[in-house]
Parts: C-alpha cells; sequence; structure tokens
C-alpha cells in the first residue's frame, strides 16, 4: 500500500521524498506510477516510475520520470536517476531525495502496472504567524539584494513598517536603484511629513508619495485608500521601454503632470491641503497626488517631483535628475568592470572613447544641456587616469554633467498697457 504525507522536514524513513518549493497553500497532490516489467512473462518489482506533482485541482504542474537506482542512466550516458531528473525538469521547484537506494516499486503496489496511486490533498507547509520580525524583513531584503533577476525600481508596497521601509531604503542607496514610498493616504498632511522624516533619508533614490485618495477597488470591489508609488514605478517601466536610436529612454520627463493620470475609477479625494500644507509637503520632499484642474477638464495626478535629497540648489532634489544620473553611473560602472584586468593604455583608451559616446548620446537625448561651469558651455567632461598613489593598478574615472531640470513651479504675470 502506497503512502504518501506531508512533512516539513526531510523524512528519515519511507522510500524517497518529494519537496515542492513554489508556493501553494491551497495543498498539492502526488501521482505515482511504475509500469509493468517485462511487458510479457513474471512481472518483477521496477526502480523506474514517473512522479507527478498536481495542483489542488488535478491539474498537473509537473512529471517526472526517473529511477531510484543512484547509478542509473539512459541509453547516452545521461543519469536517470529521479533526484537529477527533478532538478533538470523543474528547475529547483521539486526536490525529490532517496532514503533508501535499494527502493523499488513491487508487483503488488498499488502504484505499479494497471494501476496509479494518487495521494489526498498535502498541505506542504504551515502559515505561521501573522506578525513579522525584523530578522524576517532582513531576509526579504537579502533575497532582493542576492537575486540575480534585474530590477528597475523598488516599491513599499503599501507597508507602514518603518523598519522594512528602512530596510528597502538602504538597500536602493546601495543598489543605485530608486524606491518608491508610500505615505498613508489616510494622514494629514503634517503626519505624513513626520512619517517620512522618521525614516531620516537624504538620497535622490528614495521618493515619497502622500495620495489622499479613495477609489474603487478593483480586487475586492469595495472602496479603499491605497498608494501610488508602485503605480509610479509601473508608469516609468513603460516610459523607460521606449528608447531612441541610441539607446536612451526619455527619463528627462517625469512621470508627473497631467500625461499620467491616476487611473482609477470613482476617486475622491479625501483632504484638501492648504497652500501652506503644500509649501510644507515640497520643503519636506514628499509629493502629492491630487486634482488638477486643466484647460478641458481635470484629473487626478501626481503633482511633483521630488527626491528626499536634502537640498534646495543640487539638481539631485528633482525625481528625473536622479533616475538619469543612477542610469548613467549603472552603466559606466558596468563597461568599467568589463574592462578590468586590461593593460592600462588600452582600459583608458577604450574607456574614454565609451564616454564620449555615453554623454554625446545623451546629450543628443535631450538628458545633458550646456553648462555654464564647463568649459566651451559643454554639456560633460570627463577624464580617466591612472591614480598618482598606485599608478600600476588603480584608475580614476570622473566624469561631469549637466542635466536638463523641471518646471516644476511656474510664474505667471499679466500688464495692463495702453
Amino acid at each position: 500500500m502506497t503512502t504518501v504525507t506531508a512533512s516539513t522536514t526531510v523524512p528519515t524513513t519511507g522510500s524517497f521524498w518529494v519537496m515542492h518549493h513554489e508556493c501553494h497553500n491551497d495543498g498539492i497532490k502526488i501521482k505515482i506510477h511504475a509500469e509493468r516489467t517485462p511487458i510479457g512473462g513474471v512481472a518483477v518489482a521496477n526502480r523506474e516510475l514517473t512522479v507527478s506533482v498536481l495542483d489542488s485541482a488535478d491539474a498537473v504542474l509537473y512529471e517526472i520520470t526517473g529511477s531510484l537506482d543512484p547509478l542509473a542512466k539512459d541509453d547516452y550516458g545521461q543519469s536517470i536517476y529521479l533526484p537529477d531528473v527533478a532538478a533538470s525538469v523543474t528547475g529547483g521547484a521539486v526536490e525529490i531525495g532517496v532514503v533508501d537506494p535499494e527502493a523499488e516499486v513491487p508487483t503488488d503496489s498499488d502504484a505499479y502496472g494497471d494501476s496509479t496511486f494518487t495521494s489526498g490533498l498535502l498541505q506542504c507547509f504551515t502559515e505561521g504567524g501573522t506578525t513579522y520580525t525584523s530578522d524576517d524583513y532582513t531576509r526579504c531584503v537579502n533575497a532582493l539584494r542576492n537575486t540575480n533577476i534585474p530590477y528597475g525600481y523598488l516599491i513599499s508596497g503599501g507597508t507602514q513598517v518603518l523598519d522594512l521601509l528602512g530596510k528597502l531604503g538602504a538597500l536602493g542607496i546601495e543598489a543605485n536603484v530608486p524606491v518608491k514610498i508610500d505615505l498613508p493616504g489616510t494622514l494629514t498632511p503634517a503626519a505624513a511629513i513626520a512619517m517620512a522624516q522618521s525614516l531620516n533619508f537624504d538620497s535622490h533614490l528614495i521618493h515619497f508619495y502622500w495620495a489622499p485618495l479613495e477609489a474603487n477597488d478593483p480586487m475586492n470591489g469595495v472602496r479603499a485608500v491605497w498608494g501610488t508609488g508602485g503605480l509610479n514605478a509601473g508608469y516609468s517601466c513603460a516610459r523607460n521601454a521606449r528608447v531612441n536610436a541610441k539607446g536612451f529612454a526619455p527619463k528627462n520627463f517625469p512621470v508627473a503632470g497631467k500625461e499620467w493620470p491616476i487611473n482609477r475609477t470613482a476617486i475622491k479625494q479625501l483632504y484638501a491641503p492648504s497652500e501652506q500644507e503644500l509649501s510644507d509637503l515640497a520643503k519636506s520632499q514628499v509629493n502629492p497626488v491630487l486634482f488638477q484642474n486643466y484647460n478641458g477638464g481635470g484629473r487626478y495626478v501626481f503633482t511633483d517631483s521630488l527626491t528626499s535629497a536634502r537640498t534646495r540648489v543640487s539638481y539631485k532634489k528633482l525625481i528625473s535628475v536622479a533616475e538619469m544620473s543612477a542610469t548613467l553611473d549603472n552603466i559606466v560602472s558596468m563597461y568599467a568592470s568589463e574592462l578590468v584586468q586590461l593593460p592600462m593604455a588600452t582600459f583608458r583608451r577604450r574607456m574614454e572613447a565609451f564616454l564620449e559616446d555615453l554623454l554625446t548620446g545623451a546629450e543628443a537625448s535631450g538628458w545633458l544641456v550646456p553648462a555654464k561651469n564647463l568649459p566651451g558651455n559643454a554639456a560633460f567632461a570627463y577624464t580617466v587616469r591612472p591614480s598618482e598613489v598606485r599608478p600600476a593598478d588603480l584608475v580614476l574615472i570622473d566624469y561631469q554633467v549637466s542635466y536638463d531640470g523641471v518646471a516644476r513651479q511656474v510664474i505667471v504675470q499679466q500688464t495692463l498697457t495702453r
């Protein structure tokens, strides 16, 4: 009689075990079948079998055919040991371990010949508690840090846990990736500012949004208040996908203003900040998401595009500049890594040619504009030179750029004359 039980630890008894590493909290089923062998004559036990992993609705997720014999190979000399096949077929999503290396499927098994064994619904893990510790947040952020999957933005996902927000922000600064943080729309401007200041960020890569908006929740069919940082990141990704012939996206156009409406239904603004409150939000580098009137009608939009960099004059206070700056830094750093271990003269020659092409393309794409502080009002300048202290093996790359700004504020004056 075949039996299969769920366990969160590796079993030490039985013939083999199966672990499903993908998340199915409604459970899975295991199906086992071994063909009759030989086809004719007296049947004997079979060491080859097929293990299928099914979801709770009996849809097959994975089907793995292999042998319980660690030395089993196919006609081409490739291993058909069940654990090896599982790793190859599922990419690690399903792990199989053989407890008994002499195990086989006997002829009287309910998984042999004309019979196929199917387990009941197996719960592969327990949900655990509903609270998280600082160690949980650290583990989550470390998973993002160590992933091989590239990403262009981090979002807070609506969390209000300062510990997690602090760790996400620190990761974004470390990885040179913008972080979109939502301040709860149910807070007053003063409370939203206090929450942002409590995180104590001073970085052009951290972007705060405050959206006091209630709308229909398409997922749950109720009214809800939720953030817009994820939407801003999504809009940014869509914008970044449109690159020109030189490979540059229009990152000099911030995701803010009339062209980027909040695409929700039945929006209701819960709070109308005063002019003083709007000024306080801007001084605190918090971007309100509010209703704005335009020619032809109004809409709910991102009304500002400020970073959390504590500066009044530096262009680092602008999200568009932060994104262009992070992009160029990443491109230059990665290319420099490609040239590491080349002869010094070769490194300098290739790096200078690369910078010239890259920064010329950035200027032609509208990212850079003439600078009053560079010779000839050039939009950029750069040097690639050996270190004076370690000229044999250390290269110093210094590049200066003048980014295009953003028309955040406008003063309109009308004069009557005759």
